[in-house]
C-alpha cells in the first residue's frame, strides 16, 4: 500500500513538472511571437536599405539611396553581418577581429574607422553591387 502511494505521488509529481514546463513553453513562445510581430515593421522599414528597388539581379554598381553619415554608421554591422563589402568614400572598411583583452574589442575596429571617415550629418550616395544569387557583395558610400 506504502508503495503504491509513493508511486502516485511520483506520477503526481511529474506530471506536474511536465505541465509546468508545456506552460512555461507556450508563454515563452506566445511572448516571442509578440515580439516578432512588433518588430516586423521595423524590420520591413530597413529591409529597403540592402535591396535595389527595380534593378533585379545586375552585377553592376546602381545608385540606389542617399544617407547620412549617421545611416551609414546604425547600418554598418548589419551590412558587414550580410557579407557585403562596405567602402566610405573609396576606403573599405575591414572585418572586425575579435579581441579576447577588451570586452568591446569585436567592435571597436571597423566602428573606430568608420567614425573617422564620415561626417555624421552629411549626406552620402549609396553605390551597391549585388552578387549572382542576388546577395548584397558591395556597398559603397560617396559624399554628395
Amino acid at each position: 500500500m506504502l508503495k503504491s502511494l509513493k508511486d502516485l505521488l511520483w506520477l503526481g509529481t511529474a506530471v506536474s513538472l511536465t505541465l509546468g514546463a508545456v506552460l512555461f513553453t507556450l508563454d515563452f513562445t506566445r511572448s516571442y511571437d509578440g515580439l516578432l510581430q512588433n518588430l516586423s515593421s521595423f524590420i520591413q522599414t530597413h529591409k529597403r536599405s540592402v535591396t535595389l528597388s527595380g534593378a533585379g539581379l545586375s552585377n553592376e554598381a546602381s545608385n540606389f539611396d542617399t544617407y547620412t553619415g549617421l545611416d551609414i554608421l546604425y547600418g554598418l554591422r548589419g551590412w558587414k553581418l550580410e557579407g557585403a563589402e562596405v567602402s566610405i568614400n573609396g576606403t573599405v572598411i575591414p572585418d572586425a577581429k575579435d579581441d579576447g583583452a577588451l570586452p568591446s574589442g569585436l567592435y571597436d575596429q571597423d566602428l573606430g574607422l568608420a567614425v573617422a571617415l564620415l561626417d555624421l550629418e552629411e549626406d552620402y550616395k549609396a553605390y551597391s553591387q549585388l552578387d549572382k544569387q542576388g546577395r548584397l557583395a558591395k556597398i559603397s558610400f560617396k559624399l554628395k
